[in-house]
């Protein structure tokens, strides 16, 4: 999952304008990363293959862009850190407030339960046994409190005890935010520019070498060598161009604002040894002995930029390196890194100081003390707003669909036997035969979205973080997404079969009995891949998914791929049903009189090709799933269970699935005749493909086979307070004592 993603799910809708604007500093980023690479293209690629855009922009014009990019990238991330570190000050400064507010009209509570504690008497022991809430009830009578006001009173503690998580989590995703953006201006904004530093380097040592050697040469050599020396340097200048893949010709690259780039050989004053310039930038006074290298200076004025340095040093104490020779270039996030480091919401000091004053002060209210009873009660579920107009809507779609769900049932099972005559019935075997398929497997997928709903609802009540683990959160926005489309679902789906069977009978009224009856399966059959793939946002996760599911033995089994390939092996019929679905609305069947279909239904091709295709599909893919996660697993043979265990229990279903659908015989066994010894140990094969299904899961899935861990009873020595040394350890004795009391 991507990180902007992640962001979008955790922004509190109160603080949204507060939060980082990753969005924005991913977008700035991206036109530095563009400036960085036209200008980078002008000083180590030719002109023609410069892009288009900044064949007519000048060097100076190309670097003054990109120094415009990155300076407005960095005042949006120092925008961005004090904005979320002003915002974090200012709640934690209202919570401190709250609380203290609450604290003085708690002081009789707290303050009650502080001194009962302190001058503790053996007759108030009678009152230590009995339950917390008969005790909340004592305390408040003897402070002279009405219910309301304690009640009141615990509902504030909780709604600022939970705020103040909302903070704490509210500075870890800011702080994640900084860290991404700012790592991502490293590999794409600060590593180029280390890159063809050093590349740059490189080139001027291998220059400074070659004109080292041509000194030597020439004073050894002497007038011969200098008579030569021109040619000489005129090779070393056609070699250049060759190195830095650039042409002479046309009068340079960049004609009157090009300037020598790498330092050249150079004489002293009285014909002494070569004279080396030590920095890049010195460049300049040589003139243009190597002309062709002429590609520029502003390239290394680009690469060392003082735009970005200037804002480092300035926010770094640290001197800035190697001064007596080429400049360094230092990490510009540092500094920027550093400073969200020592910033208060990255911290979490504060924040951490007000929850342990809240629950302190909420266990000597309300729990007697009891930090954990504290913080298990003011970690309650937030209540929802039974005012929402929502719930009203989603009461209504459900209540009517459970309507069309009974309807249907009745006409199917009921009508069929009682209310239909004997020549409608034919008519309503031919449908069954044709038309009944579309409406099965569609019923089928509205049956697996409710129960996806119904997962969700438990994972939510479970506190599973399901949204981590699909790493798709497009597929768990929650349940009401799934549950909304569930219903909506089912009632066209039911509709449509409702008005396709009273057509087939014929007790439809006039005004819609002149409608052709095939439209209603084709409703019904378009509606399916609208409710999987729509909002397209979840089109597109849940396409990614299949696809990554079909790649099975060449990606990472997940527990996301895992989990949608286990959903497909148990829609094994409701694709079967839509392979049918896709042959009869596509081949214009549909559309034809009941007597007149039945080309589908008897479809080789269909029934021989695609079926077992469809059986044998979704078992194979977790087959190679498994055997995918024993090959990634190391050591492989500390992990041959469950990976290859989970895996022969495929292969027993997959060769089940694919003898039943080739072989004629395995399929039909007749009662009149003996059953043939291949038929046998095909009925054994699927006995014991069966059973050992059924055990798996059983015994692996559901882990009902594992035996319970039971906790040490009271007469364990470990929980006897006499086990211990009071002399020793005299807290660890009482404590224990307590425990046992309570």
């Amino acid at each position: 999952m991507r990180f902007g993603e992640k962001l979008r799910m955790s922004i509190e809708p109160a603080w949204a304008d507060h939060y980082v604007r990753y969005d924005k500093l991913k977008a700035q980023l991206d036109k530095v990363d563009r400036a960085l690479a036209c200008a980078l293209s002008v000083g180590l690629m030719p002109a023609l293959q410069r892009p288009d855009e900044e064949q007519g922009q000048s060097p100076s014009e190309l670097l003054g862009t990109f120094m415009t990019h990155d300076e407005g990238f960095f005042e949006l991330v120092e925008a961005d850190i004090d904005r979320v570190e002003s915002f974090y000050r200012d709640r934690l400064g209202v919570f401190k407030a709250e609380i203290e507010i609450i604290a003085r009209q708690l002081e009789p509570l707290s303050g009650g339960v502080l001194a009962k504690e302190k001058d503790k008497k053996p007759k108030d022991k009678a009152k230590a046994g009995k339950p917390g809430k008969e005790k909340e009830k004592e305390k408040v009578a003897e402070v002279g409190l009405s219910q309301t006001a304690v009640k009141g009173l615990r509902e504030a503690c909780v709604d600022i005890y939970r705020n103040i998580q909302k903070l704490r989590n509210y500075g870890i995703v800011n702080y994640s935010g900084f860290v991404k953006i700012l790592k991502k201006y490293r590999k794409v904004a600060y590593a180029p520019r280390v890159e063809a530093i050093d590349e740059l380097r490189r080139e001027e040592e291998m220059l400074a070498r070659a004109a080292r050697r041509f000194s030597l040469q020439k004073q050894s050599s002497g007038s011969l060598l200098g008579r030569r020396g021109s040619n000489m340097s005129a090779s070393m200048a056609s070699m250049m161009p060759r190195a830095y893949g650039r042409s002479t010709s046309a009068g340079g690259l960049r004609g009157a604002d090009t300037t020598p780039l790498l330092p050249v050989l150079a004489h002293s004053a009285n014909g002494g040894g070569p004279s080396v310039p030590t920095s890049l930038s010195s460049a300049q006074s040589f003139g243009p002995s190597f002309g062709p290298l002429a590609s520029s200076v502003d390239l290394v004025s680009l690469l060392q930029s003082q735009s970005t340095l200037a804002v480092a040093r300035e926010l770094s104490a640290d001197p800035p390196a190697n001064e007596e020779g080429p400049p360094a270039l230092p990490d510009p996030t540092k500094p920027y890194l550093d400073l969200i480091g020592e910033s208060a919401f990255a911290q979490f000091r504060r924040v951490d100081e007000l929850i342990e004053e809240l629950e302190i002060l909420f266990a000597a209210a309300f729990c007697d003390g009891d930090l954990h009873i504290a913080r298990s009660n003011l970690l309650v579920r937030q209540s929802r707003e039974w005012a929402n107009m929502r719930y009203l809507q989603r009461g209504t779609k459900l209540g009517l669909a459970l309507a069309l769900v009974t309807w249907v049932s009745w006409d199917v099972m009921v009508d069929t036997d009682l209310l239909v005559a004997e020549a409608t019935r034919e008519r309503q075997l031919m449908w069954m035969s044709s038309v009944w398929p579309v409406y099965r497997g569609t019923a089928l997928f509205a049956l697996g979205l409710w129960v996806y709903a119904g997962c969700l609802v438990v994972w939510q009540r479970a506190r599973i973080n399901y949204t981590y683990l699909f790493d798709e959160p497009a597929l768990a926005d929650g349940v009401a997404p799934v549950f909304d489309a569930a219903s909506s679902f089912t009632i066209l789906n039911c509709l449509s079969l409702l008005l396709s069977l009273k057509a087939a009978r014929g007790f439809l009224p006039d005004s819609l009995g002149a409608l052709n009856a095939g439209a209603y399966p084709i409703l019904s059959a378009l509606s399916l891949p609208a409710t999987l793939l729509l909002p397209p946002r979840r089109g597109r996760a849940l396409l990614r998914v299949l696809a990554r599911v079909a790649c099975a033995p060449f990606v990472e089994c997940t527990f996301l791929l895992a989990f949608a390939a286990d959903i497909l092996t148990s829609l094994v019929k409701p694709l079967v049903d839509l392979a049918y679905t896709v042959c009869y609305v596509g081949s214009g069947e549909v559309l034809l009189e009941l007597e007149a279909q039945g080309f589908c239904a008897h479809s080789r091709v269909l029934s021989s090709v695609l079926t077992p295709l469809i059986l044998a599909g979704p078992t194979s893919l977790r087959l190679c799933q498994n055997l995918r996660k024993y090959t990634d697993s190391r050591p492989r043979s500390q992990h041959r269970h469950p990976s290859l265990s989970n895996a022969l229990k495929y292969l027993c279903s997959l060769s089940v699935s694919l003898l039943g659908s080739f072989h004629k015989e395995f399929g039909h066994i007749s009662t009149k005749r003996a059953v043939s010894h291949i038929q046998l140990a095909w009925l054994t094969l699927y006995v014991c493909s069966s059973l050992y299904a059924f055990c798996w899961d059983v015994t692996v899935d559901w882990g009902l086979g594992a035996f319970a861990k039971r906790l040490p009873s009271a007469s364990t020595p470990v929980l006897r307070a006499d086990f211990y040394d009071r002399t020793a350890e005299p807290d660890v004795g009482e404590a224990l004592a307590r425990a046992r009391e309570q």
